[in-house]
């Protein structure tokens, strides 16, 4: 007779969830996957779209890639984006060009200065609306620091803003990095590793850098 915990009993159990958490486990990449290649879709639309995108509408907003609304911040909020480290310095990711500082305002060079105060989308600052997705963002391939070391920051933020709900991305038209989260490092996806690097430093604000996101 078998017993109720005899193992020719238990094992087809065990394989069973095996299987069930193989399958759970794979359905989640899936899932990762096509969430970074929809932030990754968005990004490129945004960023090589320029259909209409020097003359503002009527009501000062530029024509806006699909999925994206505008919107403003009227008091300060805070995001996570990944930056690129290049020494000691941090750079934009896209462009290799735009350098993050601690305690330092970026401000978009189009159209901030305009009556209305509508930058277009590809010249504002992209970042997310919390860490973990802004680890998961997926960079577009012809990235100039893609292959650099990688570093999650929080920046500030207010004013004219647009957002894409559907991906927790949003587009800035003024940025303060003001925390030095985490180093990032690039596996099946990007992780959030365990090792804090810093503790918010006051710096005397300075004028806008050049603009990217």
């Amino acid at each position: 007779m078998v017993s109720e915990h005899s193992p020719t009993r238990q094992a087809p159990l065990s394989a069973k969830m095996h299987r069930l958490g193989r399958r759970d486990l794979q359905k989640v990449c899936e899932q990762l996957r096509e969430k970074k290649r929809k932030n990754t879709d968005a990004i490129r639309e945004s960023l090589t779209s320029r259909r209409d995108l020097t003359r503002p509408q009527p009501n000062g907003i530029y024509s806006l890639p699909s999925g994206w609304e505008a919107l403003t911040l009227e008091k300060a909020e805070l995001f996570y984006k990944v930056v690129a480290i290049v020494g000691d310095r941090m750079f934009s990711v896209f462009d290799g060009l735009t350098e993050y500082r601690l305690g330092h305002r970026l401000s978009s060079r189009r159209g901030v200065g305009e009556p209305l105060g509508w930058p277009p989308v590809d010249s504002c600052y992209f970042a997310s609306s919390t860490p973990e997705q802004a680890v998961n963002t997926e960079f577009p391939r012809n990235s100039a620091l893609l292959a650099a070391p990688k570093l999650l920051i929080q920046v500030q933020a207010e004013g004219r803003a647009y957002k894409n709900a559907s991906l927790g991305l949003w587009a800035l038209s003024h940025v303060t990095p003001t925390l030095l989260l985490s180093d990032v490092t690039e596996g099946s996806s990007f992780v959030i590793s365990a090792r804090y690097i810093s503790p918010p430093r006051k710096q005397p604000e300075t004028a806008a850098e050049p603009d990217a996101p």
